[in-house]
Formats: C-alpha cells, sequence, structure tokens
C-alpha cells in the first residue's frame, strides 16, 4: 500500500465572476502549476473542479506527489 502525509492542494488560482462573489474557479481544483502547497513526498487532496482528472494527477505528478485523492 501507499502511505504518506496528506495535503490538501491550493493552486492559487481564482477567478471572480463579479467583485464581492464567491470565486467560481477553485484555489483547491489542483488545474494550475506550480502549488503554493508543498506536495513533494505527500498525498495530494485535490477538489473536483474546471479540469479533467488528468492533468489533476499530472499537474500533482509534476510536482512530486506521490499520490492524489
Amino acid at each position: 500500500g501507499l502511505s504518506g502525509n496528506l495535503v490538501h492542494v491550493n493552486d492559487g488560482s481564482t477567478a471572480l465572476v463579479n467583485p464581492g462573489q464567491e470565486p467560481y474557479v477553485s484555489v483547491n481544483d489542483g488545474c494550475q502549476v506550480p502549488f503554493l502547497t508543498d506536495v513533494n513526498g505527500k498525498i495530494a487532496l485535490i477538489k473536483r473542479g474546471n479540469c479533467n482528472f488528468i492533468v489533476k494527477v499530472a499537474n500533482a505528478e509534476s510536482q512530486g506527489a506521490i499520490g492524489v485523492i
């Protein structure tokens, strides 16, 4: 099995529809690199969002993650 520390990804990207509204692009969806969260050697916890799972996993892997949830 795989074990390691679990970290919630923050990719730093947000986009607002209008000022004062909630972001419609999540900082936790893993669609942008580099991540603000250090995932090197850790398991990345990534929220569903605006890109497909292949992109999310590839981005996490490029940042050194050993796994993705």
